[in-house]
């Protein structure tokens, strides 16, 4: 089949299920779907899209929480499809972090344990992998350089965008990296490539917003109305930013038949237990992260669900294989698909 052949799929155990809720998952697996529906998934050769949101706890975003920041596009795609409540990281670190959410690998298996210093192994199998062995174009663009290809986030994108401009060098900020806006403005440049094409491939697209990541030096008029929780302007920002996306998406015909995944890598400290970042604890503000499932519009499916199932960044890349027909996935997660 092409795909690469990984000793580490032995090390893959179940996690969070005793027997007893192994045998309930087993019913609710079968009662929810059957055979035919189990090997032939609904969202077989749908267009993906998968958004990393940097440093964003999920108490400053709707709608797990309305008073911090304004974010009525993550709310938007919450009631397209399905929000899980109860969603972590294993680890509250950028590169680590990444690396299980393309590979479905805890950090001991990948091997990733910091931001420096770490390459992604060639031996994992990533989700641009699987989807480009799978017929699928791959795409993807980051907006920080510690998930640049030097790091090995390249694997199985036909196209990667790591590019940053001199000034993005001489900026101030712990890392290199770039806005929300340029992050949208090269997804879409590239949308417009795939289209001009003929869209003879469904595509597998990723893209990551740096910007919660500190310093926290939202722009204009983010700056002033989130003053006194720069941080919060932050994530509005990305919102405002991922909604020009969802615009274009919509504007293109794309967003109604888009399988959308949308989760946070970390969180951040802002004080709390006296830690200002992350990194360092594994208290709920580091390691608590949204999770969104945005659905393809399809009648009879319904949409605006609160899950409160516990879900991993781990379940990632199961579930995205599982609900588009990709062959079992041996990773650490599960899929969410039952869900």
């Amino acid at each position: 089949m092409g795909r690469k052949t990984k000793a580490m799929n032995a090390m893959v155990t179940c996690r969070r299920f005793t027997p007893a809720a192994l045998a309930v998952l087993v019913v609710m697996i079968s009662a929810c779907s059957g055979n035919e529906k189990a090997a032939h998934p609904v969202y077989a050769g749908k267009n993906v899209l998968l958004v990393s949101i940097d440093t964003c706890r999920a108490d400053f975003v709707q709608p797990y929480r309305e008073s911090k920041a304004k974010t009525p596009v993550l709310a938007a795609l919450a009631r397209d499809g399905v929000w899980f409540a109860d969603a972590v990281t294993p680890v509250p670190l950028t590169v680590p972090a990444h690396a299980t959410l393309l590979t479905g690998l805890h950090p001991i298996q990948h091997g990733v344990r910091d931001n420096f210093n770490y390459i992604l192994n060639s031996t994992a199998l990533t989700l641009p992998e699987l989807f480009s062995e799978s017929g699928y174009a791959t795409a993807g663009t980051v907006g920080s350089i510690v998930l640049s290809r030097r790091s090995g986030f390249d694997q199985g994108f036909d196209w990667f965008d790591d590019r940053f401009a001199p000034s993005d060098y001489e900026s101030y900020q712990p890392v290199v990296e770039r806005n929300a806006a340029r992050v949208v403005e090269s997804a879409t440049g590239w949308l417009e490539t795939w289209q001009a094409a003929g869209q003879a491939k469904p595509f597998f697209l990723f893209v990551h917003f740096f910007d919660p990541h500190m310093q926290y030096n939202p722009p204009p008029p983010f700056d002033q109305e989130y003053r006194f929780s720069p941080y919060a302007g932050e994530i509005a920002y990305v919102d405002y930013c991922l909604g020009q996306l969802v615009d274009y998406l919509k504007a293109k015909d794309l967003y109604d038949g888009l399988l959308i995944v949308l989760a946070g890598d970390h969180g951040e400290g802002l004080g709390d237990h006296k830690e200002h970042t992350h990194g360092l604890f594994l208290y709920e503000e580091a390691v608590r992260i949204p999770f969104i499932v945005k659905l393809p519009k399809q009648e009879g499916v319904k949409t605006g669900i609160r899950s409160g199932q516990s879900v991993s960044l781990e379940d990632v890349f199961p579930t995205l294989a599982d609900l588009c027909g990709l062959g079992p996935a041996g990773t650490n997660g599960i899929s969410l698909a039952p869900w």
